[in-house]
């Protein structure tokens, strides 16, 4: 995101690839040593639709990672998670 004109576009869609660890629940001191479970998907606006474990099933749990890049803020962001789900965000 680093370029990226908040003034014109407010509103970011967190689109595209991200890291799926499916199965597991991580934190970010565990994903490097997990990172051969690691699969890269596509997460459309809609959501990752990801089916567990290729099981065709819409249940199930795991990780999903995304590194964001942005300048250094002059003002504060907001990430708004829109679905029920287990949320924790990690910023440094």
């Amino acid at each position: 995101m680093r370029g990226w004109d908040l003034d014109e576009s407010p509103t970011v869609a967190l689109n595209g690839e991200w890291k799926f660890y499916p199965g597991k629940l991580l934190t970010h001191r565990d994903t490097p040593l997990a990172a051969d479970q690691a699969r890269n998907i596509q997460v459309r606006e809609t959501g990752a639709a990801r089916r567990a474990e290729d099981s065709g099933s819409s249940y199930g749990y795991g990780t999903y990672q995304l590194r964001i890049l942005i300048e250094p803020p002059d003002q504060a962001y907001r990430i708004l998670a829109s679905r029920h789900t287990g949320l924790i965000l990690r910023g440094n």
